[in-house]
C-alpha cells in the first residue's frame, strides 16, 4: 500500500480539476481511519481486500532461468542480460499486489477507465477528455515505447472494462503463460494485449503527466516552489492580467521550465 502522503497529495493535486472521483482499488492495509480520510479528499475505495488470497494464488514469479525450466516457463535470455531487470525485478516478492490492477477490468459501470499507479502526476490535458477521444477501435491503451525489449509500460493505461478479459488475464497469470520481465501485472498484460496494440500510440502522447512525483524537474514541485518562493516579477505579471488560479499555476510551471511543454 503506498504512503498516505502520497495518496493524498495526488488527490488535492488533481480534485480542482478532474469532477469525476477517482476509483481507488484497494487491497487492505490501511486503517479505517486513513480510508476515512481518503474519502474525505474524493476518492471512492473500491474495496477488493476479500480477494486477496485469490490474487495470491494466481502469482506465479519466476527467479531464474533454472526455475523456467523446472516448470516449463517461458524465459528469454534478452531479459535476464538487462542488469537493471535482473538485479531489481528477478528478486522482487511484491509483485503479486499489482495484480489489484486487474479488477480495474471488472469497472463495468464505466465505459473506458485510465487506469494510474499512484506515483504519477498529471497536468495539462484533462484526462475525461482524453478518453472521451480514445479510438473507439481501441480497448486498451498502454505506455508504448518506454520500455526495452519491445514491451510497453503500464503504470498509465486506459482500457474498456471488460470481464472476459479480466478472466483471461487471471487465467494467463495463473498458468504462467507469460515471459518474466518485472514479475508484475505488466507481464501479465504484455503477453495479452501485445499483438493488439493500436500501431505506436500511446497513452502518454493523450494524456500529460510525470512518472515519480518526486523528480526533481518535475512540474508539480516546481509549481509548488514558485508559489512558496512567490516570484515577484511573475506575481506581478499575473496580476496586472487578472488572471485566476488555474491560469496562475500553468503560467508558473511553464514560467520555472522556460518554456511551454503543452
Amino acid at each position: 500500500v503506498p504512503p498516505m502522503h502520497r495518496i493524498l497529495a495526488i488527490s488535492t493535486d488533481t480534485k480542482s480539476r478532474w469532477p469525476r472521483p477517482h476509483h481507488l482499488i484497494y487491497g487492505g492495509g490501511l486503517s479505517s481511519a486513513d480510508l476515512h480520510v481518503l474519502r474525505h479528499f474524493g476518492f471512492v475505495i473500491e474495496d477488493h481486500s476479500a480477494e486477496l488470497n485469490f490474487i495470491r494464488n494466481i502469482y506465479r514469479p519466476v527467479y531464474s532461468e533454472a526455475q523456467a525450466r523446472r516448470e516449463s516457463r517461458q524465459w528469454r535470455d534478452d531479459f535476464w542480460s538487462d542488469a537493471n531487470i535482473s538485479d531489481h525485478y528477478f528478486q522482487r516478492v511484491d509483485g503479486w499486489a499489482t495484480y489489484f490492477k486487474f479488477f480495474a477490468f471488472r469497472a463495468h459501470h464505466f465505459d473506458v477507465v485510465l487506469h494510474a499507479d499512484l506515483d504519477l502526476c498529471f497536468w495539462g490535458r484533462s484526462p475525461e477528455r482524453v478518453l472521451a477521444e480514445l479510438p473507439a477501435d481501441v480497448d486498451f491503451l498502454p505506455r508504448v515505447g518506454v520500455e526495452k525489449h519491445g514491451m510497453f509500460n503500464s503504470a498509465l493505461f486506459a482500457a474498456r472494462p471488460s470481464e472476459s478479459t479480466f478472466g483471461a488475464l487471471a487465467r494467463r497469470a495463473a498458468e504462467g503463460g507469460f515471459a518474466p520481465y518485472t514479475n508484475s501485472e505488466q507481464d501479465v498484460l504484455n503477453a495479452h494485449f501485445q499483438d493488439g496494440l493500436a500501431g505506436n500510440l500511446s497513452i502518454d502522447d493523450l494524456v500529460p503527466h510525470e512518472h515519480w512525483c518526486s523528480k526533481p524537474e518535475s512540474p508539480w514541485l516546481i509549481g509548488e516552489h514558485c508559489l512558496r518562493k512567490s516570484d515577484s516579477s511573475l506575481l506581478l505579471r499575473m496580476a496586472s492580467a487578472g488572471a485566476g488560479c488555474e491560469e496562475f499555476w500553468s503560467t508558473c510551471i511553464s514560467y520555472r521550465l522556460g518554456d511551454f511543454r503543452y
